[in-house]
């Protein structure tokens, strides 16, 4: 019977040792298919093992094979060690403790001896070498993404998907400033040795106060830079900009592109006085002055003075001189910037703005803004010039466009060679064209001029108030006997556009047609003072009459039946020149007047005539 029981037990042992075997192996498969042979994990419990034992122990669990001669190393035959689910890399560094290097090439990791171990690097030129892992401290997960950097050398490392990390210093003399960093866990700083090789293993903590705050473990930094070509600027510089708390210093840098200069892949962190980019470069702030043969990158501000052959890129303010051969954009800007074509400022910009094409800014400029086409801005206090279109919300000051200026209110002055639009004009408003706002209180002054409410002046040869005057007049007076007027504008100055008929014969009327402003005030409730003065034009149904004009002054006063009709009645004088040259003038106005005052040649081929007239009209509100 105990002969069977022990039979039984060994047949569970082998069935147990069959099934560990197997698992490994199937471990052993799926780690080799996908995982680096450095990176696979391996489970030890030697006990007095010699090397090749513990050698062969991780080659069955890691799917590997390991290929030295007898110099790699020198064999030991009492090693205990004990490893649960640790990389390779770890548990041969922890078997050698750095006094081996390791090479794979596919399956095979090949061992050589390192001898750069246990020296110190004091030779100029020497390299230092630290690697290891990085890890969280209670769930043992392996952060990738971390920061390993020397503030000294300005080198930089970042872990890999399995937390693993090398960073070469090229120094001489022992570094105390390397330090490691991610964003949302606690910075730290390595304690190294002095030797040339170190393997370094640390857990890295989360940063308690950012996660109760609920910021995200791996959430970026705000950031104001925007609008750059971020195709630029590598993976690993993005990295160690959103990992690195800290902000360096340097007096001066040079750089042929973003991350190839002497500040390396941390220079997304690092503030200077002067700097130079043959290329482009990528800084965090500049102090004192930064030229560029192509593109400034600065995530922060900048100081004084900016040059790039192509554009400047500034994450929130410029002080100072910024000049592009094509575009600057900065989020603030506080004294001159100067772009080929395009200024763009997302916030407020103060005192001169030019650019040969457009300058934008989003919130607020004070001072000066100059564009050979167009400015945009929500809030201009000072002056606007653009070749052609001008656009704004707010206007304190003067705004000038060569075609085309639009604002939503304007104090000030709005001027164009064309069209001036805004909501609300508390200024002055002209334009050789037309003049188009909802509220006025102040002047418009141009060839059209539309409104909604006007509590100023219109002044043009044709302006249109809604909620202001205007009216349909019939009159008669001495010469013509019917005519038609539309007033329009605000009482107190409108404009006049009429045609009239002297029906001398059914088959050769004298026909007319002007122009004028009058003015109208009140006398008592229902009776007012009115004041024209017009310019017409006279012809027949054959001839022009050109060069006969006749001018009017007219007075009256204006009685109102209802708010919709009034009579009107006044005196005229009137002056008329017509060529005395032309048979057709001569014929048809010699004997307009009903009589003269004056009448009499000018000695250069016209007549003058004037006398004294009046005017009847009917009008309709």
């Amino acid at each position: 019977m105990r002969s069977v029981i022990t039979y039984i037990k060994k047949l569970r042992f082998l069935f147990a040792l069959i099934v560990s075997i197997t698992v490994c192996q199937k471990a052993a498969t799926a780690q080799s298919s996908t995982v680096p042979p450095l990176e696979r994990t391996v489970n030890l419990n030697a006990m007095n093992a010699e090397t090749r034992d513990v050698l062969n122990q991780i080659s069955q669990q890691a799917d590997v094979t390991f290929s030295y001669s007898s110099r790699a190393f020198t064999p030991a035959s009492n090693i205990n060690m004990m490893v649960v689910d640790k990389p390779v890399r770890l548990v041969l560094n922890n078997l050698f403790q750095g006094a081996v290097n390791y090479k794979v090439k596919g399956r095979y990791i090949i061992l050589t001896a390192n001898h750069d171990f246990g020296t110190s690097p004091s030779s100029v030129g020497a390299r230092r070498t630290i690697e290891g892992y990085i890890t969280e401290p209670i769930s043992g997960k392996k952060l990738s993404g971390v920061t390993i950097y020397d503030k000294h050398s300005m080198a930089s490392a970042i872990t890999n998907e399995y937390g693993y990390f090398k960073l070469t210093i090229p120094e001489g003399e022992y570094s105390p400033d390397v330090k490691v960093s991610k964003a949302g866990y606690l910075d730290m700083a390595l304690h190294q040795t002095k030797d040339a090789f170190s393997f370094i293993a640390v857990n890295l903590s989360l940063d308690s106060l950012k996660q109760s705050l609920g910021m995200k473990k791996d959430g970026p930094k705000s950031d104001t830079l925007r609008w750059f070509p971020e195709w630029l600027i590598p993976r690993r510089l993005s990295v160690n900009t959103r990992n690195l708390s800290d902000t360096l210093f340097r007096n001066a840098q040079v750089s042929f592109l973003p991350y190839a200069g002497t500040n390396q892949l941390i220079t997304g962190n690092v503030e200077i006085n002067y700097s130079f980019n043959v290329l482009a470069g990528y800084n965090q702030g500049v102090r004192k002055a930064e030229l560029g043969g192509v593109l400034n990158i600065v995530r922060d501000s900048v100081r004084y003075v900016q040059v790039a052959g192509v554009g400047n890129f500034v994450g929130k303010g410029m002080r100072g001189v910024q000049v592009a051969g094509v575009f600057n954009k900065t989020q603030r800007m506080d004294g001159v910037q100067v772009a080929g074509v395009l200024n763009i400022v997302p916030e407020e910009s103060r005192f001169i703005q030019v650019s040969g094409v457009g300058n934008i800014s989003l919130m607020h400029h004070i001072g000066v803004q100059h564009a050979g086409v167009f400015n945009l801005v929500n809030r201009l206090d000072g002056v606007q010039y653009a070749g052609i279109v001008n656009v704004a919300k707010i206007v304190s000051g003067v705004q000038l466009a060569g075609i085309y200026n639009q604002a939503r209110y304007i104090k000030g002055a709005q001027l164009a060679s064309v069209v001036n639009y805004a909501d609300t004009v508390s200024g002055a408003q002209m334009s050789f064209i037309v003049n188009s706002a909802k509220y006025v209180k102040g002047i418009q002054l141009g060839l059209v001029n539309i409104s909604d409410t006007c509590s100023g002046v219109p002044i043009g040869l044709f302006s249109y108030v809604k909620k202001g005057y205007h009216n349909l007049e019939i009159s008669a007076d001495e010469v013509f006997y019917a005519n038609v007027a539309y007033r329009s504008g605000v009482a107190a100055f409108h404009s006049i556009v009429f045609a009239g008929v002297k029906p001398k014969t059914s088959a050769d009327p004298l026909l007319t047609y002007g122009f004028g402003m009058g003015t109208t005030h009140h006398l008592t409730r229902k009776l007012f003072f009115d004041a024209d003065i017009t310019a017409q034009q006279m012809l027949t149904a054959d001839s022009y009459l050109e060069n006969s004009h006749l001018y009017k002054v007219y007075m009256g006063i204006e009685h109102r039946f209802s708010n919709n009709t009034s009579l009107a009645a006044g005196g005229t004088f009137n002056f008329m020149v017509f060529d005395s040259t032309d048979a057709a003038s001569v014929k048809h106005l010699s004997t307009l007047a009903p009589y003269t005052i004056l009448d009499k040649p000018n000695g250069k081929g016209y007549i003058h005539q004037t006398w004294l007239g009046w005017k009847v009209a009917f009008r309709f509100y």
